[in-house]
C-alpha cells in the first residue's frame, strides 16, 4: 500500500514511518473537539483478473478510548463486487448514508465495526459487456432505385466494446455503406464474412 495526499483540518505538516506504518500529523495548535483527517492510498489491482480476493486494508488510529467507524465499498459497475463471506468478522451491513456515487464507481457495500480486530474481503470479477441496440429505418422510392437508410444505436454497458457486427441480406451486401454518425467514434475497419448463414 502506498500513501498519496493527506490532509487534515488546522494540519501543518504530516510524517510517514515506511518501516512501522505509522503515519504522524501536526497540527498548528492544541485543538478540542472533532477534526476531520482525510486520507488516500492506492494498491495494484488486476480489475481484467476473474475472481480476485482482495483484502480492504483499514487504518488504526492509535491511543484511542473508543472507536467504531464505516467501510464503503464503491466499484466501476464493469466490476462484478461480492463480499467474501468466510473471510469477514467483526463487521456488519450498514444501510449507509454515504455518497451513492463517486466519479463512475458506485456504491456496491457499506459494513460498520465497533470494535478490532476487523476484517472484511471481497471477491471482484469483470463482467461481461452487454450491448442492446435500436434501430430505425427509412426507404426512398425513386423510378431507378430503392434507397434504403438505417441508423443504428448501440448502448453498452458494464465494459467496452470496439467490435461490432451487423446482419444484412446476402442479396445486398456489396452495396451497403458504413459511417458513424458521432464525429469522436471512427471506424476503423470493416471486414465481411466469408459465408452466408440463412442468407443473411
Amino acid at each position: 500500500t502506498c500513501a498519496l495526499p493527506i490532509w487534515a483540518d488546522g494540519m501543518s505538516e504530516f510524517n510517514v514511518d515506511k518501516a512501522s506504518g505509522r503515519l504522524t500529523l501536526s497540527l498548528v495548535q492544541k485543538r478540542i473537539g472533532k477534526i476531520d483527517v482525510e486520507i488516500t492510498a492506492h494498491q495494484s489491482f488486476d480489475a481484467a483478473a476473474e475472481g480476485v480476493e482482495t483484502e480492504i486494508p483499514a487504518i488504526v488510529p492509535a491511543k484511542v478510548e473508543r472507536e467504531t467507524g464505516r467501510v464503503t465499498v464503491y466499484a466501476p459497475q464493469f466490476l462484478d463486487v461480492a463480499s467474501v463471506d468466510e473471510k469477514l468478522s467483526g463487521v456488519f451491513p450498514d444501510a449507509g448514508d454515504d455518497t451513492p456515487q463517486i466519479g463512475r464507481a458506485v456504491r456496491v457495500s457499506s459494513w460498520r465495526y465497533t470494535k478490532r480486530p476487523f476484517s472484511l474481503a471481497v471477491r471482484t470479477s469483470p463482467r461481461p459487456a452487454q450491448l442492446a441496440a435500436s434501430i430505425a429505418t427509412s426507404v426512398s422510392i425513386d423510378p431507378d432505385v430503392v434507397r434504403i437508410s438505417s441508423v443504428l444505436q448501440f448502448d453498452i454497458r458494464n465494459a467496452g466494446i470496439d467490435t461490432f457486427r451487423i446482419a444484412v441480406p446476402e442479396s445486398i451486401v456489396d452495396e451497403i455503406r458504413f459511417r458513424s454518425l458521432n464525429p469522436m467514434h471512427v471506424i476503423q475497419q470493416r471486414d465481411k464474412a466469408v459465408a452466408a448463414v440463412d442468407g443473411w
